[in-house]
Protein backbone atom coordinates (compact mmCIF):
# COMPACT_ATOMS: atom_id res chain seq x y z
CA UNK A 1 0.00 0.00 0.00
CA UNK A 2 1.35 3.41 -0.94
CA UNK A 3 1.90 6.14 1.60
CA UNK A 4 -0.77 8.81 0.98
CA UNK A 5 1.58 11.53 2.24
CA UNK A 6 4.24 10.72 -0.36
CA UNK A 7 4.97 13.82 -2.42
CA UNK A 8 5.51 13.93 -6.16
CA UNK A 9 9.13 14.53 -7.19
CA UNK A 10 10.10 18.16 -7.70
CA UNK A 11 10.32 19.22 -11.33
CA UNK A 12 13.33 21.55 -11.23
CA UNK A 13 12.59 22.72 -14.79
CA UNK A 14 9.63 24.73 -13.50
CA UNK A 15 10.37 25.17 -9.77
CA UNK A 16 13.28 27.59 -9.92
CA UNK A 17 13.40 28.16 -6.15
CA UNK A 18 13.72 24.39 -5.63
CA UNK A 19 16.40 24.24 -8.35
CA UNK A 20 18.46 26.91 -6.57
CA UNK A 21 17.97 25.21 -3.20
CA UNK A 22 19.27 21.99 -4.77
CA UNK A 23 22.20 23.73 -6.46
CA UNK A 24 23.34 25.61 -3.36
CA UNK A 25 22.29 23.18 -0.65
CA UNK A 26 23.03 19.78 -2.12
CA UNK A 27 25.56 20.51 -4.87
CA UNK A 28 27.37 23.35 -3.05
CA UNK A 29 27.14 25.64 -6.07
CA UNK A 30 28.35 29.18 -5.46
CA UNK A 31 25.82 31.48 -7.18
CA UNK A 32 28.69 33.80 -8.08
CA UNK A 33 30.00 31.10 -10.45
CA UNK A 34 28.74 31.08 -14.02
CA UNK A 35 26.48 28.35 -15.36
CA UNK A 36 24.95 27.77 -18.78
CA UNK A 37 21.20 28.27 -18.34
CA UNK A 38 19.12 26.52 -21.02
CA UNK A 39 15.50 27.45 -21.71
CA UNK A 40 13.65 25.10 -24.07
CA UNK A 41 10.70 25.59 -26.41
CA UNK A 42 8.98 22.94 -28.55
CA UNK A 43 6.82 22.96 -31.63
CA UNK A 44 6.11 20.75 -34.60
CA UNK A 45 6.71 23.87 -36.71
CA UNK A 46 10.50 24.00 -37.12
CA UNK A 47 10.19 27.19 -39.21
CA UNK A 48 8.52 28.97 -36.28
CA UNK A 49 11.30 27.83 -33.95
CA UNK A 50 13.95 28.94 -36.46
CA UNK A 51 12.31 32.35 -36.83
CA UNK A 52 12.25 32.86 -33.06
CA UNK A 53 15.87 31.70 -32.79
CA UNK A 54 16.85 34.37 -35.32
CA UNK A 55 14.92 37.03 -33.40
CA UNK A 56 16.61 36.12 -30.12
CA UNK A 57 20.15 35.50 -31.38
CA UNK A 58 21.37 38.82 -29.93
CA UNK A 59 20.15 37.85 -26.45
CA UNK A 60 20.89 34.12 -26.33
CA UNK A 61 22.89 31.38 -27.95
CA UNK A 62 19.98 29.88 -29.89
CA UNK A 63 19.98 26.36 -31.34
CA UNK A 64 17.17 24.57 -33.11
CA UNK A 65 17.31 20.78 -33.01
CA UNK A 66 15.08 19.26 -35.66
CA UNK A 67 15.73 15.62 -34.74
CA UNK A 68 15.11 14.92 -31.08
CA UNK A 69 15.12 11.40 -29.68
CA UNK A 70 12.83 10.79 -26.71
CA UNK A 71 12.06 7.78 -24.58
CA UNK A 72 8.48 6.54 -24.88
CA UNK A 73 6.57 5.13 -21.92
CA UNK A 74 7.36 1.60 -23.11
CA UNK A 75 11.09 2.39 -23.08
CA UNK A 76 11.50 2.63 -26.86
CA UNK A 77 13.19 5.61 -28.46
CA UNK A 78 10.88 7.72 -30.59
CA UNK A 79 11.25 10.88 -32.68
CA UNK A 80 10.12 13.90 -30.66
CA UNK A 81 9.03 17.35 -31.78
CA UNK A 82 11.76 19.85 -32.75
CA UNK A 83 13.14 21.96 -29.92
CA UNK A 84 14.64 25.43 -29.62
CA UNK A 85 17.21 25.76 -26.84
CA UNK A 86 18.12 29.26 -25.70
CA UNK A 87 21.30 29.42 -23.63
CA UNK A 88 22.35 32.27 -21.37
CA UNK A 89 25.71 32.04 -19.61
CA UNK A 90 26.03 33.85 -16.34
CA UNK A 91 26.16 33.95 -12.58
CA UNK A 92 22.45 34.36 -11.93
CA UNK A 93 20.15 34.56 -8.96
CA UNK A 94 16.84 32.74 -8.79
CA UNK A 95 15.13 36.04 -9.57
CA UNK A 96 17.26 36.51 -12.72
CA UNK A 97 16.32 33.03 -13.94
CA UNK A 98 12.64 33.57 -13.11
CA UNK A 99 12.65 36.81 -15.11
CA UNK A 100 14.10 35.09 -18.19
CA UNK A 101 11.78 32.10 -17.75
CA UNK A 102 8.76 34.42 -17.58
CA UNK A 103 9.87 36.22 -20.75
CA UNK A 104 10.31 32.97 -22.64
CA UNK A 105 7.08 31.48 -21.29
CA UNK A 106 5.22 34.58 -22.50
CA UNK A 107 6.82 34.26 -25.95
CA UNK A 108 5.75 30.61 -26.03
CA UNK A 109 2.16 31.49 -25.16
CA UNK A 110 2.04 34.29 -27.75
CA UNK A 111 3.35 32.05 -30.54
CA UNK A 112 1.68 28.77 -29.71
CA UNK A 113 4.87 27.03 -28.55
CA UNK A 114 5.35 24.71 -25.60
CA UNK A 115 7.69 26.02 -22.91
CA UNK A 116 9.72 23.06 -21.62
CA UNK A 117 11.34 24.83 -18.67
CA UNK A 118 14.89 25.64 -17.63
CA UNK A 119 17.98 23.55 -16.98
CA UNK A 120 21.56 24.41 -16.15
CA UNK A 121 25.03 22.93 -16.36
CA UNK A 122 28.63 23.95 -15.94
CA UNK A 123 29.78 26.21 -18.78
CA UNK A 124 30.91 24.30 -21.84
CA UNK A 125 34.22 25.33 -23.36
CA UNK A 126 33.76 24.63 -27.08
CA UNK A 127 37.45 25.24 -27.78
CA UNK A 128 38.36 22.59 -25.24
CA UNK A 129 35.91 20.11 -26.77
CA UNK A 130 36.31 20.84 -30.49
CA UNK A 131 39.61 22.69 -30.67
CA UNK A 132 43.01 21.52 -31.80
CA UNK A 133 44.91 19.16 -29.54
CA UNK A 134 48.56 18.26 -29.77
CA UNK A 135 49.21 14.80 -31.27
CA UNK A 136 50.91 13.65 -28.07
CA UNK A 137 47.72 14.45 -26.11
CA UNK A 138 45.48 12.26 -28.27
CA UNK A 139 45.92 9.01 -26.27
CA UNK A 140 44.93 10.78 -23.02
CA UNK A 141 41.83 12.30 -24.69
CA UNK A 142 40.76 8.88 -25.97
CA UNK A 143 40.91 7.26 -22.53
Amino acid sequence: MEDATEEAPIDFRFDIDALFAHLTGELNHNIEDELDWSFALRSNDVQLLSQLAKELEDDFLARVQECVDEEAEDGNVIQGAPILVLVERGAMTAEDVKEIAARISTLADERGLVYEGVDCCDPINNEEIFGWIAPEDVPARLE
